[in-house]
């Protein structure tokens, strides 16, 4: 954490050291007996503001810092390093605290290089399971090969190892924040930044249009089908709901039969010829009414009680 404090004073200054290792950070004691680490010898460091500082270098090519912390970018061109690559070397040192061994391993320092700027490192959990995976995971985003992968400031590193240290170390981190105008993790958008602390978060994915449009026309098939179904399974109540109920005709003889009649064996055949030819008739429709003929008396024949049958034939 205090390493992390010297580099951003160093990059805020313009000042990029290019040779930091365990070498590099000393540790001394203050007045109080508290541990201060010091970032020393800043022989080959760059000034990346105002002046150029590898003018005196007689040869373009010449390798700058030690083969085992330096970035892949500073070996392929140690001009053009910025403040990440002095993150990269953090992540070094601290994959060596951590396992005793360096992230990559070679039998000479052009292995070495080359194992740098081809070969993953190697996981400091197969060396150490104890150590906490999230933390593991902030030491390897400082070995991304890709700069832009790593770290953007000292600030953002020592953000993401702090809660891994003390409240001292927390509070230092958060110091660094305020000057460095680094927003701290839980005034971020994202506040997964200890997994993964990246310069520029990857932009979320946005819906296609035409994924919406599908989705609603499956769901406008779905619906359509529910309805049909549910129109076909009530169509036969409906239809029998809507069935006209057809008026029952009583025929006039029925009416003639419930009355009572007075006994004349004499007569019997030509009433119930009478009633059926009253019932014969056809009777009104209910839907259309049709104004019946007026019907003509049978003749009153002649005989005792002739005359209350027709009244009560009518």
């Amino acid at each position: 954490m205090q390493a992390c404090a010297g580099l951003s004073e160093a990059h805020t200054a313009g000042v990029v050291h290019r040779d930091v290792k365990l070498g590099n950070l000393f540790v001394t004691r203050r007045r109080d007996g508290s541990a201060c680490l010091k970032v020393l010898d800043f022989g080959i460091s760059k000034v990346t503001q105002g002046i150029d500082s590898d003018l005196d270098l007689t040869e373009t090519a010449a390798l700058l810092g030690s083969p085992m912390y330096m970035a892949p970018e500073q070996i392929k061109n140690a001009k053009t390093v910025d403040a990440r690559a002095d993150l990269w070397a953090l992540g070094v040192v601290a994959h060596r605290l951590l396992t005793g061994h360096p992230p990559f391993a070679g039998d000479s320092p052009m292995a070495i290089c080359a194992a740098i700027t081809a070969e993953p490192p190697a996981d400091v959990r197969a060396r150490r399971p104890e150590v906490p995976a999230a933390l593991a995971t902030v030491i390897g985003s400082c070995l991304e090969k890709a700069p832009e992968r790593r770290p953007a400031t000292a600030a953002l590193l020592a953000l993401a190892l702090a809660p891994f240290g003390s409240a001292e170390t927390r509070a230092l981190a958060n110091r660094l924040a305020r000057e460095t105008d680094t927003p701290l993790p839980d005034q971020r958008a994202e506040p997964s930044s200890v997994a993964r602390p990246v310069a520029s978060p990857a932009p979320e994915a946005k819906p296609r249009a035409g994924r919406t449009w599908l989705l609603v026309g499956l769901a406008g098939l779905v619906v359509g089908g529910v309805t049909a179904i549910a129109v076909t399974a009530r169509t036969p109540e409906r239809t029998s709901e809507r069935a006209p109920a057809s008026a029952p005709t009583i025929p006039a003889s029925s009416v003639v039969a419930t009355k009572p009649i007075a006994p004349a064996s004499t007569v019997a055949p030509k009433v119930e010829e009478s009633a059926s030819a009253v019932a014969s008739k056809p009777s009104a429709s209910a839907s259309s009414p049709v104004v019946a003929a007026p019907k003509k008396p049978a003749p009153a024949p002649s005989g005792p009680g002739w005359g209350s049958l027709i009244e009560e034939a009518k």
